[in-house]
């Protein structure tokens, strides 16, 4: 879907049928913020045979190991946004070896730059003015394209706290010694032990449905189309945010509490149960699950729905 909003980003009459679909690549990587985006370090500037990119993204997921880069920038004149097509190994573009966080080490998160790329008319996918009204049918379609994101980031949480319960629960199958002062032969017999597996089972059932609401939400505005609405928008808005409020606040929680029904043995490194706070503790601070919360709560006291930023 988030492919398929970029793809919409141009209407029909400055639609370039020229370009590939990026999904039709074997890799698409994104230094694409939104169109609303607020901090525009990559420009394009226009000369006599096309554009000239330069700037730098952070945090371009995939972009170091992608075929097709797709890249927003806005006009040098600051009167529209451009998405742009590229290839990775096009001259005057770099990947900083910057992505040495903690975790979520796999996903090549680090900076892409641009240093006086040029870029024909053939590569633009499509423009977004800058002064376009955000209730225009076409600027609320667009926008669910980082409602879309968020509902990626609660589902990837899902699954994190998923793997980390499954894993800690083989371990504590194969591997856990029963405490002494529990009396018992094993540890899976601890009632203590059994309450914490159960609460933290019964506790990702809920964020997993959570979830799954949220993504039917997003799919259900995406298929109004033009007739979308504002405060269709708005509710599905809502929707995202409470599954990423939930899905967060698991993640980092069941992550750590784990380890307190493994043992201390299951925190050797060998074990390698670290390994899903670490991906959850870097994934949740993408951006502040706070201001989500901050948006429920003022939907429910004052009615007002999330404005429309680069991560609602």
């Amino acid at each position: 879907m988030i492919l398929d909003d970029v793809c919409r980003l141009c209407s029909s009459a400055d639609a370039n049928p020229g370009v590939p679909v990026p999904g039709s690549d074997p890799r698409t990587g994104s230094a694409n913020p939104p169109p609303h985006y607020p901090r525009d370090t990559i420009t394009a500037t226009t000369t006599s045979d096309g554009l000239r990119v330069s700037g730098r993204g952070a945090f371009a997921t995939g972009c170091a190991v992608a075929d097709r880069l797709l890249v927003s920038a806005i006009r040098d004149d600051h009167t529209a946004r451009l998405v742009v097509a590229m290839h990775r190994s096009g001259s005057g573009i770099s990947h900083p070896p910057d992505w040495d966080n903690l975790g979520q080490r796999l996903t090549a998160s680090g900076s892409v730059a641009f240093d006086d790329v040029r870029v024909s008319q053939g590569d633009v996918l499509g423009t977004f003015p800058a002064d376009e009204d955000e209730s225009s049918p076409r600027h609320l379609r667009l926008s669910l394209v980082s409602l879309a994101f968020q509902a990626v980031l609660a589902q990837v949480l899902v699954g994190i706290t998923a793997g980390a319960i499954n894993e800690a629960a083989r371990y504590t199958r194969e591997r856990s010694r029963p405490w002494p002062a529990s009396g018992l032969g094993q540890a899976v017999d601890d009632p203590h032990v059994l309450t914490g597996y159960g609460e933290l089972t019964a506790a990702l059932d809920a964020a997993r449905l959570l979830a799954d609401h949220a993504t039917r939400a997003l799919t259900e505005a995406d298929a109004r189309g033009p007739a979308l609405t504002p405060t269709e928008r708005g509710r599905t808005a809502l929707t995202v945010s409470a599954a990423k409020v939930v899905s967060s606040r698991l993640a980092t929680d069941a992550t750590s509490r784990i380890f307190e029904l493994t043992g201390a043995r299951a925190t050797a490194r060998a074990t390698g149960l670290d390994r899903f706070w670490r991906d959850a503790r870097t994934l949740t601070l993408h951006d502040p699950v706070a201001y989500k919360a901050r948006e429920l709560g003022d939907h429910l006291l004052t009615g007002r729905y999330p404005r429309m930023t680069a991560h609602s």
